[in-house]
């Protein structure tokens, strides 16, 4: 789920929705690494990708399936090593955020904006992963959509509040009077914001099935 710097959402516009399992998390429960000589190994999100803690847990390490350190941590403030999607994973830098693949090349500069909610204390996710071949970054509190090698789709606006992950090509969209649409990869809108809710399964969770998605209007 996509949380840009100026989401708000009023009690009205809450849905509640049917839960299910992400599929990144069902991979992590059934979760089973490679054997290292790290402190401690996690999973990521991604089946072919683990991250091994050193003695004193101050560098992560990327790792691949057989235990080969891939990436390093250091030299960067932070590293979401967890979120990486099509080998690509974000960091930060002096508080930028930029994209790495798991050669260690930087195929994003860090020139963007934290994704931090400021109106949530305990919001600790400064980042988006890559959705469809898609990023979603802020920059001087506007969102923009880039692709993987830092080419701008859509340029930056704020226009929309809150832009939540792709599914089979298409984007939810809110705008500032809480309505919902859809945008399509490059950016453009195919559904204007005019609906209530949205049911779905987007970012593993809610969006479109078969071409289908459930959508509210009162």
């Amino acid at each position: 789920m996509i949380l840009p710097p100026t989401r708000l959402l009023p009690v009205a516009a809450v849905l509640t929705f049917a839960t299910c399992t992400l599929p990144a998390q069902a991979y992590v429960d059934n979760c089973k690494p490679p054997k290292t000589n790290y402190a401690e190994i996690a999973c990521t999100a991604d089946s072919k990708y683990f991250v091994g803690y050193n003695s004193d847990y101050s560098v992560r390490t990327l790792l691949d399936e057989q235990g080969k350190a891939l990436v390093s941590s250091k030299g960067y403030d932070d590293v979401d090593y967890y979120g990486i999607s099509n080998s690509v994973f974000a960091v930060m830098k002096n508080n930028k955020v930029g994209y790495m693949n798991t050669r260690g090349k930087l195929v994003v500069p860090t020139i963007y904006d934290t994704m931090r909610d400021p109106n949530d204390k305990y919001d600790e996710s400064w980042s988006e992963p890559v959705s469809d071949g898609r990023i979603l970054v802020s920059k001087n509190g506007k969102l923009g959509l880039i692709d993987t090698s830092n080419k701008i789709v859509m340029p930056f606006t704020n226009k929309y509040p809150s832009i939540e992950s792709f599914s089979e090509g298409m984007a939810p969209v809110m705008s500032k009077s809480y309505k919902w649409g859809f945008i399509d990869k490059d950016g453009k809108e195919v559904i204007r914001p005019q609906y209530d809710g949205i049911n779905g399964n987007f970012g593993g969770v809610y969006g479109f099935s078969q071409g289908l998605v459930g959508m509210k209007k009162r």
